[in-house]
């Protein structure tokens, strides 16, 4: 299978953690995308600042329309993700406790990201379950994968 993603967001959850794996990974990711294995890297405006990243920050409309999004954080941060940007997949290296959903771990993400690019990846669907609680003063609905 051919990579087939050309506009890629990239996220860091704003923690030590993340953003020591996050800084590694941004000059890994810069140069795929030198090397043509996809057009755009799109880090959102806290992201950027967080990481100290000179690059061109994305709005949010612009991430909304990306291919796929690599993230760095835990099952809250890709739920977190999914919310704001629904039906873009997901690639997540996890840097929280349990790792259902952003399961990629920290030591051997490179490797996994080599797969990636090499194509060889699948697209895994989930389903969502939507809560709303009219009487509650939550305004958002609850989603469970």
């Amino acid at each position: 299978m051919a990579f087939k993603f050309k506009r890629i967001a990239f996220f860091s959850k704003k923690t030590p953690r993340s953003a020591k794996i996050a800084n590694e990974l941004m000059p890994y990711l810069l140069a795929k995308k030198q090397k043509g294995f996809f057009n755009e890297l799109l880090v959102d405006e806290t992201t950027a600042y967080y990481l100290k990243y000179k690059g061109k920050r994305a709005s949010v409309a612009e991430i909304a329309k990306a291919d796929c999004i690599i993230l760095v954080g835990g099952d809250g941060t890709f739920l977190s993700l999914e919310m704001q940007f629904p039906g873009v997949p997901k690639l997540g290296v996890n840097t929280g406790i349990v790792g259902f959903l952003s399961h990629l771990a920290e030591k051997n993400c490179f490797e996994a990201l080599e797969l990636f690019f090499a194509g060889k990846y699948w697209v895994e669907e989930r389903s969502k379950l939507g809560i709303d609680l009219p009487d509650v003063a939550a305004p958002r609905p609850t989603i469970v994968p």
